[in-house]
């Protein structure tokens, strides 16, 4: 039985693990992230904390970004393409902080 649970619990908690953030739009927009003042605790291949973007957990690091915890950001980003083979523990996007215009 408790096998049977923590297949349950590790499943989904994989899933949302292994899913591409979404919070940008094309390869080479420019996007505005509103990020929370406070990271969430969160599970990727183990318990890290992330940042909230616009509203969702953010997994991935930003490049020119360093967080305070307690202090708010708003931040223009661009995505790029990561070259394959990935690892399964990354994104396929890497972000770049850039100037807001």
């Amino acid at each position: 039985m408790l096998k049977l649970a923590i297949v349950l619990l590790a499943v989904p908690l994989f899933t949302v693990a292994c899913m591409a953030n979404v919070v940008t739009g094309a390869d080479g927009d420019i996007e505005t992230f509103h990020i929370a003042a406070n990271t969430a605790s969160c599970q990727g291949v183990a318990p890290m904390r992330c940042l909230i973007v616009n509203g969702q957990l953010f997994y991935d690091p930003i490049d020119g970004y360093e967080h305070v915890e307690d202090q708010s950001a708003k931040i223009c980003t661009i995505a790029s393409p990561r070259s394959e083979p990935l690892p399964a523990d990354v994104g396929s996007h890497e972000y770049r902080r850039v100037r807001c215009n």
